[in-house]
């Protein structure tokens, strides 16, 4: 036991120098261990104090005690910390901290420190705070009381920090000293203003705050966190699963048609655009890892055709790679594909666009966004657009209009709802079908076609679509251990087409045979995802913890209508008007096809995230219960990795994933078919080189789906459960913000598919019936390359010109299943440049114009084939600019 004078030596010694004294028996110092304070050590000092009472809590100091050097004594106020007494560091001379001030608005307050304080009390924050920056902070208590943070993640420097910290508290900071802030209420801080800084890193917080919070749009190429891989604010470099991000910068600078488009730039993902690229039918043909991706809007599946198709509507896509089974359900094993929506923001933007560009496009889009009320608890969000353009295929044409509202209630600082609707009225997207590989594959040995050909009829052929939906984004933090969110939507297609298709060249010559297909299709979907989120420590370990069910209903009612009598059409010289719905109709006697999807499907999962210092393990596992077309369908998914992330930024990682995916099919003797399961192992690194905003990751995998329908010899019209699809491959990405306005994205992705089991058979070129196995399946390349570089001059004569550069090198595909011919791998080059004339003078301030380019050297290309009679041409050169205001 001490004695007084000791102890009076020793709070002498924490007032005069803020550092425990050597060897000092505090039993609740700040520090690694509690106990004895190791020789030569300096912990943080933090301070609650309250001017009405002297007598405070062991080992908290007050500024009299000392000015008075007097022993500390027992306390009982109701303000009492437990686990870590709070040392204090108090200058009682006024005109000391003034006279520091300037050196710590230079120094201290611009000191860049690492963060990882997750959401809880401020008290608890702040003290999370003094540890990890090592400065000293006091407070009164009763500032404090009841009053919580939303978290701080990332690399900011000191008064930023603290600044986010108190965002919303009501709170502000001022300088005590040379290593010490005091917390005082708002209204306080005019005195003293400590300009934050931002350095990089991410906050917990939403959108509306942090453009790097998980649903944001991003700073440069660069984003930080998703929410994709495990449904919890995550740091991408800490999850061990690919996940690539398309932001809203990357958007802006491609200006991309469709969310095809946007994916250009993103590894391991395959995009077969046929022609000009307009959206049609609002559906996408997006293949991750060698499987069609199903597609996310803000974590729940599109039910329908998706209703989402415009890149101007959202902030982000996101593209998960590998099995996601494990939170989302059914879904193909190569990922999904979730697409962030445009969501209110607390600071007021503006923007208007009035576009045009190649083939006759014209477009209008208006985003205006900001705070409702004076006390920013209700924010909202207005996007919208018309577009209108023709196509490089003849006749071809496409018009549409999109409204999407949007409004964020901050009901009280732990709950907050966000409404988004949407509607989506598309009266025109014609869009013609492929032609025979004849004549763009092999020109030479036969008739070679013009990429503008149109191979259906304009009498004939037309596409229309409608579709709305609604969604709400609910969250409530109970404390800091516990928070409820949950997401629903409502959506509603309805879509209607007629087409022309290729049905092979008659021998010899240039005619092309087709048969007319009329499709009218009607549906929606319900979707909801609720999930609890536990976070707690047991000794040095964190856990994040999520248990969630989820529930989808999709309904759709389609008719269909075919004609294999049409009329064929001369390549060479082609003729129009000569098939229209009257003779679809009377070659079909009248008589519409038709079916009713079911889909009904319950999940019910769980997830363990571990963190122990550098480490991160990932636990989850899922049941599903699905009713699909009245067949009743259980299956059970899990997914686990691991990461450790060093010091300097590297985090090697590994993981293990299945999926599964309902399919009809009856097996003889065992009735319906079991799901398809998928299962993937990948392993590789992730780099983030701390307090930079620089992401590179390389991946390798091998993935598998197994139970895939093969024809059973023995039984007609029966099916065995014995193939499998195999995907080797590797991905490397690296998404940069080299220096001020330098951004680079760059990626390749090598990837081997191949049918490894299966005694199906498909014709070749010549006629002949091959076995499938070990073949690879059409649309998929070997080798895929991207690189993406914006630079924005900082200053001087060219100050406010910002320009992109972009290279696309997909290589060769296989034509047919029977691999009888390939089409020919292709490289394009994208580009586009941006100028803020607010640069060049204060009048024109908001005022900017762009333009993107798109295959800039105009190269003819087929972008793939799925038979010899089926292919389809690469896009053409296409030029788009904007002239836009923003305020």
């Amino acid at each position: 036991m001490t004695s007084g004078t000791e102890r009076r030596a020793h709070a002498r010694h924490i007032c005069n120098t803020g550092v425990l004294a050597d060897g000092a028996d505090d039993r609740h110092a700040s520090g690694p261990s509690q106990g004895t304070v190791p020789q030569g050590d300096t912990y943080p000092l933090i301070r609650f104090h309250q001017p009405a009472r002297r007598n405070l809590p062991h080992g908290v100091h007050d500024t009299s005690a000392c000015a008075s050097h007097r022993p500390l004594r027992p306390s009982r106020a109701p303000f009492v910390l437990t686990g870590t007494a709070l040392i204090a560091l108090a200058l009682s001379d006024p005109a000391r901290a003034q006279s520091t001030a300037a050196t710590v608005t230079r120094n201290a307050a611009q000191a860049t420190h690492t963060y990882d304080i997750p959401a809880q009390s401020l008290v608890s924050a702040l003290l999370g705070f003094g540890k990890q920056s090592g400065l000293a902070v006091t407070a009164p208590g009763e500032l404090l009381r009841g009053k919580t943070t939303a978290g701080l993640h990332g690399q900011f420097t000191s008064s930023d920090a603290l600044a986010r910290l108190l965002q919303g508290s009501g709170l502000s900071y001022q300088p005590v000293g040379e290593k010490a802030f005091q917390i005082i209420p708002a209204p306080g801080a005019a005195s003293i203003t400590l300009g934050p800084v931002r350095v990089g890193g991410t906050v917990a917080a939403t959108p509306a705050s942090d453009p790097q919070a998980p649903y944001g749009p991003g700073e440069g190429f660069f984003v930080a966190r998703s929410t994709a891989g495990t449904k919890t604010d995550t740091p991408i470099v800490k999850t061990p699963q690919s996940i690539y991000v398309i932001n809203r910068q990357q958007m802006d600078d491609l200006q991309p048609l469709t969310i095809d488009e946007a994916l250009r730039y993103a590894p391991g993902i395959s995009d077969p655009v046929d022609g000009g690229g307009t959206p049609w039918a609002n559906t996408h043909d997006i293949y991750q890892r060698g499987f069609q991706s199903d597609t996310f809007v803000d974590g729940l599946m599109t039910g329908v055709d998706p209703s989402i198709a415009e890149p101007f509507m959202m902030d982000r896509i996101e593209a998960l790679s590998g099995p996601a089974s494990v939170m989302y359900g059914s879904a193909a094993p190569g990922g999904i594909i979730n697409v962030g929506l445009k969501r209110p923001t607390e600071k007021a933007q503006h923007q208007v666009n009035i576009g045009f560009g190649s083939y006759g496009r014209y477009q209008g889009q208006f985003d205006s966004s900001g705070p409702m009320t004076k006390q920013g608890n209700l924010l909202y969000r207005i996007v919208a657009m018309g577009d209108t353009q023709d196509d490089q295929v003849r006749y071809n044409k496409y018009k549409r209009l999109i409204v999407q509202p949007a409004i964020t209630w901050k009901i009280d600082s732990k709950t907050e709802l966000t409404l988004i609707g949407q509607y989506n009225y598309t009266p025109m997207m014609n869009q013609s079908s492929a032609a025979p590989a004849l004549g763009s594959i092999f020109p030479k040995q036969y008739v070679r076609y013009s990429p503008s050909l149109n191979a259906g009829d304009p009498g004939f052929d037309t596409s229309r679509d409608t579709s709305y939906m609604f969604e709400y984004i609910f969250s409530h933090k109970f404390n800091k251990h516990l928070q409820f969110s949950q997401n629903f939507r409502y959506e509603h297609d309805d879509w209607y087409f007629t087409d022309l298709f290729s049905d092979g060249l008659v021998n010899g010559t240039s005619e092309m045979e087709r048969y007319a297909m009329a499709y009218a299709n009607h549906g929606y979907s319900v979707l909801l995802d609720t999930h609890l989120q536990g976070d707690f420590s047991t000794g040095p370990v964190k856990h994040t913890v999520l248990v969630g069910v989820d529930y989808r209903l999709q309904r759709a009612w389609g008719k269909w209508m075919f004609d294999f009598s049409a009329p064929s059409l001369n390549l060479l010289a082609p003729v129009y008007y000569q098939y229209n719905m009257k003779n679809l109709m009377a070659a079909s006697g009248g008589k519409w096809g038709s079916e009713d999807d079911y889909l009904n499907q319950n999940g019910i999962y769980f997830q363990e995230q571990l963190q122990w210092k550098g480490l991160n393990v990932m636990l989850a596992g899922r049941e599903d219960w699905d009713n699909w077309y009245n067949k009743f369908q259980r299956a059970f998914t899990w997914h686990a990795g691991a990461s450790y992330q060093f010091g300097f930024g590297l985090a090697p990682y590994f993981s293990y994933a299945t999926s599964f995916n309902p399919q009809s099919g009856n097996i003889y003797g065992a009735g319906q078919a079991a799901p398809l399961v998928g299962k993937q192992w990948e392993v590789g690194l992730k780099y983030q080189p701390p307090g930079s905003k620089m992401l590179f990751t390389a991946a390798a995998y091998d993935l598998r789906e197994d139970n895939v329908l093969v024809n059973d010899p023995y039984h007609q019209n029966f099916s065995l459960q014995i193939g499998q699809v195999r995907v080797r491959g590797v991905d490397l990405s690296a998404n940069v913000n080299i220096a001020e306005g330098l951004n680079l994205s760059a990626t390749y992705s090598y990837m081997y598919p191949e049918n490894s089991r299966s005694n199906l058979t498909s014709k070749n070129l010549a006629g002949n019936l091959v076995s499938t196995q070990g073949k690879s399946p059409t649309e998929l390349p070997r080798n895929t390359v991207s690189l993406l570089v914006d630079y924005k001059f900082p200053r001087g004569i060219l100050q406010g010109l910002s320009f992109n550069a972009g290279m696309r090198y997909v290589g060769f595909t296989q034509g047919d299943m029977a691999n009888s011919f390939h089409v020919p791998g292709y490289t394009v080059f994208d580009g586009g440049a941006d100028y803020d004339f607010g640069k060049l003078s204060s009048t024109l301030k908001g005022v900017n114009f762009r333009v993107s380019l798109v295959n800039a050297f105009n190269k003819e290309y087929v972008v793939e084939c799925t038979s010899g009679t089926s292919c389809g041409w690469g896009q053409l050169r296409r030029v788009f600019g904007t002239i836009g205001y923003r305020w």
